[in-house]
């Protein structure tokens, strides 16, 4: 301890040192480490004079001394305790002059929040029984969220939407968290509150009237953000537990609607909605002999390679997402897919790179105009075990990134 400088600002060691001391020490081991008698009550200008005489005796060393800081440290933590300065608690000390005033004062427990639970929410929200859920958006952030190495606090909410018969409904959500990691620095909060809103069925369903309504939801709740029309499958869920704010595959508001049946997808509101192709590719290493993972097959050997009837290597497993849908390729279909090349490399390579990692992920729709059109145009062409539906997908979206515009 005494290799340290205990300079407040800049010393990690002194911050915790000094935060364990000053939760540890008592109102009357204060006193008697300043030398005041039990029971009394001196004023500031008597502590801080009593600091500084005490600091001396000790032979501080920022008062030319050479003592060992940690004596000044106990010293410093006794003043502040009696100079009631950067307590979390100080509302709760009376002030001295006040006869209510316990001069064996001693710190508290800091006083806890009330915690509110999902299921406590749910129950003063009036969440509606019996509703069919539909979708659930994906996370929104709240406004003035911090983190740090002592603390850290977050607010967040999304909307679950459902529907009756004679209704929409929308319940928002607002989650709050804190966190303190420093010592004495109190529970942590998991606090939910959530509302409810019902709407009567519209004549002429569309986006901006599904989306307004869930933005309206968001912002009631006080998460200020802009909502990014993204939103995951809830469809088979009951509201009798947190509703996911992450996870599953999302799709945008439009096509949601369209799987849900919401709306045809001949719609003029949905009509020209942009279509989404990404690619997935997993890896598995297998020793020869290994059985692969279902849906993960080995690249083709090559014809001038000696067989021996055992694969060592990679196994890879292909997943084509469509507007947010998985569609894993069969065996057929990712031996065709790996035997396509673009530019004279493996299209496997100029996807995701010379080196492909287990996980990779790209959005084949984002990439240049003039290599989309030739990876979608060879996976139109080529694949033959994908669902028609998937093979519509592929199909539209290829026209779309020759140029034809869509909606966002």
């Amino acid at each position: 301890m005494t290799d340290y400088v205990y300079n407040r600002r800049s010393s990690e060691h002194y911050r915790k040192f000094y935060a364990r001391l000053k939760w540890a020490m008592s109102w009357s081991q204060a006193l008697e480490t300043l030398g005041f008698s039990e029971g009394s009550l001196p004023t500031d200008d008597e502590v801080r004079h009593a600091q500084r005489k005490r600091l001396v005796e000790i032979g501080y060393k920022g008062l030319g001394g050479d003592k060992d800081p940690k004596e000044a440290t106990e010293v410093n933590v006794a003043a502040d305790i009696l100079l009631k300065r950067r307590d979390a608690d100080r509302s709760t000390i009376k002030d001295p002059e006040e006869p209510t005033w316990n001069p064996t004062y001693s710190r508290p427990e800091p006083q806890k929040k009330k915690e509110v639970t999902f299921e406590e929410a749910k129950a003063k929200a009036s969440v509606p029984s019996g509703v069919e859920w539909l979708f659930v958006t994906s996370v929104q952030k709240g406004e003035g969220s911090y983190s740090g190495d002592e603390s850290s606090q977050r607010k967040d909410g999304w909307v679950a939407v459902g529907k009756t018969d004679q209704k929409f409904v929308f319940v928002g959500v607002e989650h709050s968290a804190y966190s303190a990691y420093y010592i004495g620095g109190g529970p942590e909060h998991d606090i939910y509150k959530i509302r409810t809103y019902e709407y009567a069925k519209p004549n002429n369903l569309s986006p901006s009237w599904l989306v307004g309504n869930i933005v309206k939801a968001l912002h009631d709740m006080d998460i200020n953000v802009h909502f990014n029309h993204k939103v995951c499958d809830a469809r088979g869920r009951e509201f009798s537990q947190k509703m996911p704010a992450t996870g599953g595959a999302e799709l945008s508001t439009k096509h949601m609607m369209v799987e849900l049946g919401m709306v045809d997808e001949d719609d003029p509101s949905v009509a020209n909605r942009k279509h989404v192709v990404e690619m997935k590719v997993e890896l598995d290493h297998r020793f020869g002999g290994d059985t692969a993972k279902p849906g993960f097959f080995p690249a083709p050997a090559p014809s001038n390679m000696y067989w021996d009837g055992a694969y060592h290597g990679d196994y890879y497993k292909i997943t084509l997402i469509l507007n947010g849908k998985d569609y894993d390729l069969s065996e057929s279909d990712w031996n065709t897919f790996y035997r396509l090349k673009i530019g004279g490399k493996r299209l496997l390579d100029a996807i995701f790179g010379d080196r492909v990692y287990g996980g990779s992920k790209k959005n084949i729709t984002r990439m240049p105009k003039a290599k989309s059109t030739v990876i979608l145009g060879g996976l139109v062409e080529r694949l033959k075990d994908l669902p028609p539906a998937a093979m519509a997908v592929l199909a539209k979206a290829a026209e779309q990134v020759k140029g034809d515009k869509a909606s966002p």
